[in-house]
């Protein structure tokens, strides 16, 4: 074997060859007993019984690795995904990528399982920071008792002010229409501003009384000669 791979004889050791341990060597490497270690199947052993340190470990954390708990998105939920992620622009994608990839080279499942949770709470703190009223996670099914209502209730309106349009307008061609001040709220009624209601069946258009409109002559000239 090449001296590169015997380790340095240490005072109550032994010099050990890393590609040729034993199986006692092996098993302390692993922190695993000798009957553990023979009953499996790793890569890393020789014709001979013995083990390649390097192949051995690498074996045994792949191996180790496998047996971690996975998910398997749904085809809803990436679905989902898919669409939420789609809101975000990426302006490194290429980078994030890359990135990405070599973090699941060099860590496997627990790198993705941490960019994960890093992409999560990115997420999370741009919508707690930009919250929008209208947020599809935030919405709640509304049932059809509260659809038709709700229906119903713009109908309601809608008929109300298509009625209130229809006697406007009825109201205008019949010459139902008087003039309301909008200041003192007086009524111009037999070409007589007075303080009484609009009379049933009328509609109003704001104008000023000439008693308001006198009074917002006179400010406006004090106004304009500087007297105000």
């Amino acid at each position: 074997m090449p001296e590169t791979t015997k380790t340095e004889s240490t005072p109550g050791g032994h010099t050990v060859d890393l590609e040729a341990l034993t199986q006692t060597e092996a098993s302390w490497l692993l922190s695993r007993s000798a009957p553990w270690l023979r009953g499996q199947s790793l890569d890393g052993r020789r014709p001979d019984g013995s083990y390649h340190a390097q192949k051995l470990v690498a074996a045994y954390v792949e191996q180790e690795r496998s047996k971690l708990p996975t998910h398997k998105l749904a085809d809803v939920e990436v679905n989902a995904l898919d669409q939420s992620l789609g809101y975000f622009d990426l302006y490194n994608g290429r980078l994030a990528v890359d990135l990405m990839d070599r973090i699941k080279q060099e860590h496997g499942a627990a790198g993705m399982a941490a960019v994960a949770e890093l992409v999560l709470e990115s997420i999370r703190e741009q919508v707690e920071k930009h919250p929008e009223p209208g947020d599809v996670s935030t919405h709640t099914p509304k049932s059809e008792a509260e659809i038709r209502a709700e229906v119903e209730a713009k109908a309601e309106r809608d008929i109300k002010q298509r009625l209130r349009a229809e006697k406007e307008r009825d109201a205008r061609q019949k010459g139902r229409v008087v003039d309301k001040c909008p200041r003192c709220s007086r009524v111009r009624w037999a070409r007589k501003w007075a303080k009484r209601a609009v009379p049933p069946g009328h509609v109003f258009d704001e104008r000023e009384c000439d008693d308001c409109y006198a009074e917002s002559a006179l400010r406006r000239m004090a106004i304009t000669e500087g007297t105000l």
